[in-house]
This record gives C-alpha cells, sequence and structure tokens, in this order.
C-alpha cells in the first residue's frame, strides 16, 4: 500500500515538475513574444521618427525653391525710345533694349538724384570712374559736408587708425578661410586683436591701397609670426604662404572697418562738385538697380509690345522676376549681417530692397514659373517644366516599345522556345543586361541613334529608345516570374477543353501573369525615370 502511495506521490510531483516547466516555458514564450512585438513597434516607430525627420529637414532647406521675389512696377512705353518712325514693324521693335526701359522705370522710382549715397559707395568705384575722387572728397571736407577727423588731404598717406575704428574691427578670425582655421593657431589669432590695434593704427596708407583694401602686408604681421604658425611648420615657403593668408584676414577686416566708418557718412549726386565723377557714379548706381532685375524682364516687355503694339505710348503696370541674388536676400538664405564684402547684394542696394518692400514695389509669391520654365543660365528664371515634358514623352515611347517587346519576349522563352545551349545564352544575357549601367546604354544610343542613324539629339525618340533598351530587360525578367507563377493546372484545364496552347497562353495564362507584368512594367519605368536626367 505503501508503495502504491509512493509511486502516486512520485508521479503527481512529476507532472507538477513537468506543468511547471511548461510553465515556465510558456511565460518565457510570452516575454519573447512581447519583446518581440516591443521591438517591432520601436522599429516602426523609429522608422517613422526617421522619415519624419527627414521630410521635414528636405521642406525647411527647399520650400523657398517654390517662392520667387518679383517687382510690380509702372513702366512708360516711350514711343521716340522704342518706334520714333511710327512703322510698328515687328523687326524693328523686336530689337529695341527693352531692358532699358525697365531699368530707367526703376530708376525713376528711386529718384537716384536725391538718393544720399554712402561714402563707401564711393570708394567702391572702379578704378576708371574713380578719377578726381580724392579731389573731390578733399572738397567735401572743406566744404564741410563729410568730416574725417585729423584727415584734411586724401592726396597724402594717412594714417590707418584715422580712416578705421580700430576698435570696433571685426574679428580677424571671421575673416579666415576654412583651410587656414586648421593649419594656424586660431586662439593666438583671436589674441592678437588689441597687439594688431596698436601696430596698425600708424600705418601709412595712401588712397590707391585704401581703394584696393590692401592695408598690411605678411612683413608688418612678421614678429607675430612665431605665435600663430604652429612649430610644426618648418618650411619657409609654408609659413610664409600662412602668413600672408592672416595678412589677408587682416586686410578684409580692416577693410570691414574703413567701410563701417565710411558708411557712416553720404553725398548726393546733387553734392558733388565734379560733373563727370557725379556722372561716372550715376552710371554705377543705375549698374546697381540693373543687377537687381532679372534679365528676363525685357524680354517679358519685348513679348508683350509684339504681341500687342497699342501699348507703345502707354504707362502700364509690369510685374517681372528679380535677380537671383535679391531673391535669395528676400527668402533670408543670406545673411544680412554678413560684411557686405561677403554678401552679393551691397548695402545701398539692401536699403533699396528695404524701401520697395514698404512701398509695395517689391513682394514674394508662389514660382508658378518652376513649373513651365525650362532650363536657363539665370537662376530666377530656371525651372523644371521643359524636363517634365521631355520625361513624360520618353516615359510614352518606353511603354508603347518596352511593355509589348518585352511581354511578346517573355511568352516566347517561357512557352515556346526549345530549352537547349542558345536559350540559355539568351537567358544569361538578358540577366547581365540588366546590370549594365545606364551610362553604357547611353553611349550605345549616341553611339547607333545619333551618330549613326542621324536621329537628332534633341528628339525625345532618341532618349526613349535608349530607355526602351536598358527597361526591356527588367520586364522580361519580371513578365518570366509572372508566368512561371501561373499554375500549371491552368494551361492544362485549357487544353483539356479544346484550345490550342497559342489560346492557352493568351486567353487563361496571360491574363491571370498580367498583375506581376504590370509590376516589373512600373518598376522598369520608375528606373527609367529616374534615370532620364542622367542619361540625357
Amino acid at each position: 500500500m505503501s508503495s502504491v502511495t509512493t509511486a502516486d506521490t512520485a508521479g503527481i510531483d512529476g507532472r507538477s515538475r513537468i506543468a511547471a516547466a511548461l510553465a515556465k516555458r510558456m511565460r518565457g514564450r510570452r516575454r519573447a513574444e512581447v519583446r518581440f512585438q516591443v521591438y517591432g513597434i520601436a522599429a516602426i516607430v523609429l522608422s517613422v521618427t526617421m522619415l519624419a525627420i527627414l521630410l521635414v529637414t528636405i521642406i525647411q532647406a527647399g520650400y523657398t525653391a517654390f517662392i520667387q521675389a518679383y517687382f510690380e512696377i509702372d513702366v512708360t512705353i516711350d514711343e521716340q525710345a522704342v518706334d520714333p518712325d511710327g512703322a510698328r514693324d515687328p523687326d524693328d521693335l523686336a530689337m529695341v533694349n527693352y531692358a532699358q526701359i525697365v531699368e530707367s522705370a526703376l530708376v525713376q522710382l528711386l529718384d537716384l538724384e536725391d538718393q544720399q549715397v554712402p561714402l563707401n559707395t564711393l570708394l567702391a568705384l572702379p578704378r576708371a570712374r574713380a578719377e578726381n575722387l580724392i579731389e573731390e572728397l578733399d572738397a567735401q571736407i572743406a566744404s564741410g559736408r563729410i568730416t574725417f577727423a585729423g584727415i584734411t588731404d586724401f592726396g597724402q598717406p594717412v594714417a590707418l587708425g584715422l580712416l578705421a575704428n580700430l576698435n570696433t574691427m571685426p574679428p580677424v578670425e571671421d575673416f579666415l578661410s576654412d583651410d587656414l582655421r586648421g593649419r594656424v593657431d586660431l586662439a593666438a589669432v583671436i589674441g592678437l586683436a588689441g597687439e594688431l590695434r596698436g601696430a596698425l593704427a600708424d600705418v601709412p596708407i595712401e588712397f590707391a591701397n585704401l581703394q584696393r583694401g590692401r592695408f598690411v602686408d605678411a612683413d608688418l604681421l612678421e614678429p607675430f609670426a612665431d605665435r600663430v604658425i604652429p612649430e610644426s611648420v618648418t618650411d619657409p615657403r609654408e609659413r610664409t604662404g600662412l602668413l600672408r593668408g592672416v595678412a589677408r584676414a587682416v586686410n578684409d577686416s580692416v577693410a570691414e572697418s574703413v567701410r563701417l566708418r565710411f558708411a557712416e557718412q553720404s553725398l548726393s549726386l546733387g553734392d558733388l562738385e565734379n560733373a563727370d565723377l557725379a556722372d561716372r557714379l550715376r552710371s554705377t548706381l543705375s549698374e546697381y538697380v540693373d543687377e537687381m532685375i532679372s534679365r528676363g524682364a525685357g524680354n517679358q516687355l519685348r513679348a508683350m509690345v509684339l504681341a500687342d503694339p497699342e501699348l507703345i505710348g502707354q504707362t502700364i503696370s509690369l510685374d517681372f522676376l528679380a535677380s537671383s541674388d535679391v531673391d535669395v536676400m528676400m527668402k533670408g538664405q543670406i545673411s544680412r549681417d554678413l560684411p557686405e564684402s561677403r554678401r552679393q547684394v551691397n548695402d545701398l542696394q539692401l536699403q533699396w530692397m528695404d524701401r520697395l518692400q514698404e512701398e509695395g514695389y517689391l513682394g514674394t509669391r508662389f514660382a508658378w514659373s518652376l513649373f513651365t520654365n525650362g532650363a536657363s543660365t539665370q537662376p530666377e528664371q530656371s525651372g523644371i517644366g521643359v524636363a517634365v515634358v521631355g520625361s513624360f514623352y520618353m516615359m510614352l515611347i518606353v511603354l508603347a516599345l518596352a511593355l509589348p517587346l518585352g511581354v511578346a519576349t517573355a511568352i516566347y522563352l517561357e512557352e515556346f522556345a526549345p530549352k537547349n545551349r542558345a536559350t540559355d545564352v539568351i537567358e544569361v544575357n538578358i540577366n547581365n543586361l540588366a546590370a549594365v549601367p545606364s551610362i553604357v546604354f547611353g553611349l550605345l544610343g549616341l553611339a547607333v541613334f545619333v551618330n549613326f542613324a542621324n536621329l537628332g539629339r534633341s528628339a525625345p525618340l532618341v532618349g526613349g529608345l535608349v530607355l526602351t533598351l536598358m527597361t526591356l530587360p527588367t520586364i522580361i525578367i519580371a513578365a518570366r516570374a509572372a508566368l512561371k507563377a501561373v499554375p500549371p493546372s491552368i494551361r492544362e484545364a485549357a487544353l483539356g477543353v479544346g484550345a490550342s496552347k497559342t489560346q492557352s497562353i493568351f486567353h487563361h495564362v496571360l491574363p491571370l501573369a498580367m498583375p506581376g507584368i504590370l509590376t516589373g512594367t512600373i518598376i522598369g519605368m520608375a528606373q527609367a525615370l529616374g534615370e532620364t536626367a542622367p542619361l540625357l
């Protein structure tokens, strides 16, 4: 009796241990399933987060491409300037300089005759236009219109400390090139600010060097060489090159300080005593205005006049694109805090932009031209319209040629071709062609279609033929896989009810394989669409 009880107890204990082990294993499996679900959810969340970050970054960096700056001003189409004879000959009207008409309208709006021009604009005049500038500045100092403490004669060398406010000199390190920053002791350059001011204050500067922005050379910085150039640089030529680079940064910093000093005072065209200098400055200001206008503004006005010659002699409201430099400034892609020497738009043009924007003559709008214009050397006029149309035409050619040829080839190889060495060679080469880079197909098209067949470079036909050759292997491989995936029972059933082999393929097998064939076609078309630009 006791032995039975002991056996029963042992059996119960064994079953309990098995049950406990199973329960423990089940708990482990459940924990593993939960962990797997957590890992999967975490992976999805991470993927969605990375995608969101990517999209936000792309939108933040590229949304300004859909905005463009434009002017909207009244333009008078003077008959004496456009068609003095009144003949309204389209050939003569097409030869008129309409860009000059637009520029004159904007110049008149800005009223340049009363424009206060900062002295740094005079200082930046090209050499050919800066004749008599020294005498003019001396005359203005004598008349009291401008004042420079301690300076009465710009014809003589002037101490640099009188020309620039060295205490507010921009940091030299801001003007070091990226390459130079990694090769000199940046901390030493930063620490030289006070000593540089003392060393530069009494340096005599001639007016010609003032205009060129050349204030110091490497010799003046030689006492600081051991501090700014690392000891590891022992080659004398390399040391001299680094010192010259630091000297350029010092020159740029001092030039910015001088520019700010000269920008504090201004003159109008009417204040200038030298009439020739006033005319040269007037031409420079007109060029500044012209730089703010897109080169397409003249073409736009020309097209309007040719379409409606009755506009001649009238004043019309014309909206036209601003130049790319004004465009990027309006979008905030270039900081206004940058020194003038490092901006494409100078301070005077910035002043005009602010004024025109306040008065409603300058603004931004959605860039519809981005989707209608073609390629252009002027950034503000360029668009993707031609690229979209050309890609569409090429895709039509690819679809019309590659799909029927690819499907027909796949049907023959899969259903009708004998299984021999020749068929194997064809199949291997089709697979190899799918891996050939697009540039190889491009060179083939250039040699065969353009040079040999003389089909022309600009026609979408050539690009479509080349992309067809590139897409065919993809469609053939996908179509064969789709045909092979159709169950053999479909073929057998069709043959069993009296259909021929051709009928069984085209009436029963091909319709069932079409989803797979279309998937391969979409993949091939997407690949071809992505290769249109690099291929061309």
